[in-house]
């Protein structure tokens, strides 16, 4: 069974994950096109309002992924996702902040996703790819509890990687330990 599409959020103070929206999808394409913050995504070129659209479409027909906005006041600021399900694991990314980067939204974000992927979605793993050099987003992952698994070359996209995962397990004790200080 696939990700359910329209339903999934969660929020904690004045930051929210929610559903992606087509409202939503001019001001991805914005920071999408914008050099300064996408150097760590797949390179895809200059993306038009109409292949942003077809994009789209083709993700509401999609049953094994789900992408949110990452809001803060009510304002989107970023976007992230749980993509490629398979069983019992996901992929996690496609993290970007287009705004406010270092407010830990970034860190909310990853942690809005574990909890959604093992709480409600009943996933048992979650796996990502970082690029080395990203470093901002792996002290990120490695802080809300992403174990390195590898490093490797990525010939593709032309990096190397850290191929990273979070098991469920070690997210509920890391999580039972931080507690009602998570802010």
């Amino acid at each position: 069974m696939g990700i359910v599409l329209h339903n999934l959020r969660i929020a904690q103070g004045d930051k929210e994950l929610r559903p992606l929206m087509r409202g939503d999808l001019e001001q991805l394409r914005v920071w999408r096109n914008d050099q300064s913050k996408n150097e760590f995504i797949r390179p895809v070129g200059t993306i038009t309002s109409e292949q942003q659209e077809r994009w789209f479409e083709s993700y509401c027909r999609r049953d094994d992924e789900v992408i949110f906005g990452v809001l803060r006041d009510g304002v989107l600021k970023g976007s992230v996702s749980l993509y490629n399900q398979d069983g019992r694991r996901a992929e996690f990314g496609r993290l970007m902040i287009g705004e406010d980067r270092g407010s830990g939204l970034g860190s909310f974000a990853t942690w809005g996703c574990a909890q959604i992927a093992f709480s409600i979605l009943n996933l048992d793993e979650l796996h990502a790819c970082v690029t080395v050099e990203n470093t901002s987003a792996l002290r990120i992952y490695v802080r809300e509890g992403f174990l390195i698994e590898e490093r490797r070359h990525n010939c593709e996209i032309g990096f190397d990687e850290f191929v990273i995962r979070l098991p469920r397990h070690r997210f509920e004790l890391l999580a039972a330990g931080k507690g009602a200080d998570r802010s």
